[in-house]
């Protein structure tokens, strides 16, 4: 059993992704959801929801993480209007993560970071990434970075990890679903459309809980799907290879269908509440939940948009 335990906390590696959307599906699965990584948190995912089966939570009592806001841009008066839709911030993801007992609270003044690095240059550099991260977190805080960006990053997070709990944001998407999006990866989540390692999820849902995001009330989700933002309807038709038609939640915050976003499925509220209460949580306290050992920093970390 300590072995087993061991391995799953190995395994708790992984960022999630939210690449460009106006790239082609073929490019946006190779470059950002690679084999390598694809192995990596299919492995990770099949061990979390292996452990939500042996150890359920009986009772669901609210979960409240304290929030620290930073801010790293030049630009002053954006640091000075931003501080005002902060309370917004905080109550839209409040509502969205209210079914999932899970509750944000925002704990300290808004730090302002002096410096022109951009969304883009932290992501896929861990030793950048890391650098500038430990230069203003404190223990006991998830922290949410608001930055700069080009049109290339949204934002990114990684998956749970014992001493990783951040957040990296474009200055533009804070109030949209995105942020909801990165929230729901840092608490265990897939996207809708993710390709596990031998296949892709099919429109019947056989192994639902093998394939695509291992989550059997998701539909499954064709990647780089075109669709009408303002009317939340796919233009055209999409197939799986067995030829039976797509019919994915536009809604899912999961998804990549823009502001058409604005629920989770009751499978992902419980999973994302199972990986709150047993890995995210104690991680801010440093009261790890199991005895073993966990994994050292130094380990790498396999990173996605």
């Amino acid at each position: 059993m300590k072995k087993l335990l061991g391995f799953l906390l190995l395994l708790l590696f992984g960022l999630a992704c939210s690449p460009t959307l106006n790239m082609s599906s073929k490019k946006l699965q190779t470059k950002f959801c690679g084999e390598l990584a694809s192995a990596n948190y299919n492995t990770y995912l099949n061990s979390i929801i292996d452990y939500q089966k042996k150890y359920p939570i009986k009772k669901n009592k609210e979960v409240v993480f304290p929030v620290k806001f930073h801010y790293s841009g030049t630009d002053r008066s954006f640091y000075n209007a931003i501080q005002k839709v902060l309370p917004q911030v905080i109550e839209n993801l409040n509502l969205a993560f209210d079914d999932a007992h899970i509750k944000f609270k925002n704990k300290a003044k808004l730090d302002f970071i002096s410096d022109a690095i951009s969304l883009d240059e932290l992501y896929q550099n861990q030793e950048k990434e890391y650098k500038f991260a430990t230069l203003h977190e404190e223990q006991g805080f998830l922290h949410i970075f608001i930055m700069e960006n080009s049109q290339n990053v949204v934002g990114f997070t990684q998956y749970p990890h014992k001493s990783v709990n951040r957040i990296f944001i474009a200055k533009d998407k804070i109030l949209d679903a995105s942020l909801v999006h990165e929230m729901g990866h840092y608490f265990g989540l897939l996207h809708t459309f993710e390709k596990s390692l031998n296949a892709a999820e099919l429109a019947h849902q056989d192994h639902c809980e093998l394939e695509g995001d291992k989550i059997c009330d998701t539909p499954p989700d064709p990647l780089g799907a075109s669709f009408i933002e303002d009317e939340c309807q796919l233009y055209g038709n999409y197939f799986d290879e067995n030829g039976n038609k797509f019919s994915p939640d536009m809604s899912n915050y999961m998804s990549y269908y823009g502001n058409c976003r604005n629920s989770f499925s009751s499978t992902q509220k419980k999973r994302m509440y199972w990986v709150a209460k047993k890995l995210k949580y104690p991680s801010l306290k440093k009261k790890p939940v199991f005895k073993t050992p966990l994994v050292e920093d130094k380990e790498p970390f396999l990173e996605f948009l």
